[in-house]
């Protein structure tokens, strides 16, 4: 492997929206961050679901189940989005413009095009991390 694949290692690329042409970011998961996402199948939100969720001692054999089955048992437990769409496992991820579904596998994610941009001062850096934190919830789980 060569010293720019080693930088890639999340395989980040950019790519414009088919359909109002925005730049988006798209890049893997990161192997070393341990939560679930599950997306919205109408808005772009994605909410992420943390190891130590109370959810988890509410689901009876964790350990067993398969990656699919914990989602889906999360999918049951979540609350609708803002928007009123539900999160699911295999929503489409989507532009964080137009909302348009991406051709995207679920290894990865959509970020704002310039939201890892090293040329931006910090005031900037600032912005974008703001406006890319509306498309990140914090799971709301039903009442039993």
């Amino acid at each position: 492997m060569n010293e720019l694949e080693d930088d890639n290692w999340l395989n980040k690329k950019y790519i414009n929206c088919p359909s109002c042409n925005e730049t988006l970011l798209v890049c893997d998961h990161s192997p070393f961050e341990h939560s679930y996402r599950l997306y919205c199948n109408t808005c772009p939100k994605r909410v992420d679901i943390g190891l130590y969720e109370p959810v988890y001692d509410e689901i009876e054999s964790v350990d067993d189940l398969s990656y699919d089955n914990l989602l889906l048992e999360f999918e049951k437990r979540l609350e609708k989005c803002s928007c009123g769409g539900q999160f699911k496992l295999n929503a489409a991820r989507k532009c964080l413009h137009c909302h348009t579904p991406l051709s995207l596998n679920e290894e990865q994610n959509v970020w704002l095009g310039n939201y890892w941009d090293e040329t931006l001062n910090e005031e900037q850096e600032e912005f974008v991390e703001q406006k890319m934190q509306q498309f990140i919830v914090k799971p709301k789980w039903k009442s039993k």
